[in-house]
């Protein structure tokens, strides 16, 4: 298990966490901002490397991936787990680059130095407690996958979730994927309590496509 900082030819700065599934990973975000907008394409803010780990959030948070990059990316099998950390004030903002092509949390876009692994397939988000308001641009879910994009299954607990969109679906598991593409890792949408809201800005566009729904 490890958790470290990546910095590529340019400035930005990303938190990779290596996860083991025997492991209870807990990270404290505590009033962090991570910038990543105008980095190099494929950069998220946060992004788990592979097993499982938990983020725990205090206070306001704000994360901010590149173009087809991530807020916070969640690469194929890993299994990320959101909650507030105890304190009951935990937020997380979750933001793409426009025109973006990629999820504000959840599968890569491209595999690359942060998904050599994902190759354009994502793992599983679990919201226990908190508030995250996650936000995509262009052809991106807010949460979930991207453009010719798929991913696990999105579990919601508890929390207060928003997912917006500029003109896409605000969650989906899967997009424009091609009929030989199609796989059972596709994920499904699972609403156990909290409360969800999904926004779709494209006028008449819908708001939700996952795996048996």
């Amino acid at each position: 298990t490890s958790i470290g900082t990546e910095e590529p030819k340019t400035p930005a700065h990303v938190v990779k966490i290596t996860g083991n599934d025997s492991d209870n990973l807990e990270i404290t975000l505590d009033k962090v901002t991570i910038e990543n907008k105008k980095e190099p394409n494929n950069t998220p803010g946060i992004v788990l490397m592979s097993g499982s780990a938990t983020l725990a959030l205090k206070g306001n948070n704000a994360i901010t991936g590149s173009n087809m990059g991530p807020a916070v990316q969640i690469n194929k099998d890993a299994v990320l787990t959101i909650k507030d950390s105890g304190a009951g004030d935990g937020v997380l903002v979750a933001r793409t680059a426009s025109n973006n092509n990629t999820a504000a949390i959840g599968a890569p876009r491209n595999a690359g130095t942060f998904a050599a692994k994902a190759q354009r397939s994502g793992g599983k988000l679990i919201i226990e407690s908190g508030t995250i308001d996650a936000y995509a641009g262009n052809n991106g879910a807010a949460i979930g996958a991207g453009n010719e994009v798929y991913f696990g299954d999105i579990v919601i607990n508890g929390g207060t979730v928003k997912a917006e969109t500029q003109n896409h679906y605000a969650i989906a598991t899967y997009t424009n994927l091609k009929t030989e593409d199609w796989t059972n890792d596709v994920g499904g949408l699972i609403i156990n309590g909290g409360t969800l809201t999904a926004i779709n800005n494209n006028k008449g566009g819908n708001c939700v496509k996952v795996n048996g729904f």
